[in-house]
């Protein structure tokens, strides 16, 4: 929806991509649903995918197959900014899911090696937020 007031730039640059939306940066902002036209639907073959049909609209309501949580814990790896951000995420090499990047002022502490990375448990889980005790 580019109309929504609360999209973000950056995000609007990766929905210019609208194969890679669905394959790797949609996920990784926790969508879990999209919206696509019947052309969409069949040139993609994402039949599969779809859970509901808007017949006067001619559009779907499609569930992603592999959507990451919104909200894990991960080992971060700091970046100077938004291109480096994006070099990264866009990486065969990063591992969504298991890897967060952070673009950071100054590094962050990191745990010893072989030692625990910490522990987060969700407390609150809403529409609009999630809260997490770390």
């Amino acid at each position: 929806n580019w109309y929504l007031p609360a999209l973000s730039a950056r995000v609007a640059d990766l929905l210019k991509d609208q194969r890679q939306w669905w394959n790797r940066y949609g996920p990784l902002a926790g969508v879990g649903y999209f919206v696509a036209d019947e052309t969409q639907v069949e040139e993609r073959r994402l039949r599969n995918n779809v859970l509901s049909t808007s017949e006067p609209f001619k559009v779907s309501l499609l569930a992603h197959p592999r959507p990451l949580p919104r909200v894990y814990l991960a080992p971060p790896r700091c970046v100077s900014g938004p291109e480096e951000s994006l070099a990264v995420i866009a990486s065969p090499d990063f591992v969504p899911g298991q890897q967060a990047v952070v673009e950071c002022r100054e590094p962050l502490p990191t745990a010893p090696p072989g030692g625990d990375s910490g522990k987060a448990t969700l407390t609150r889980y809403g529409v609009d937020e999630v809260e997490v005790e770390v």
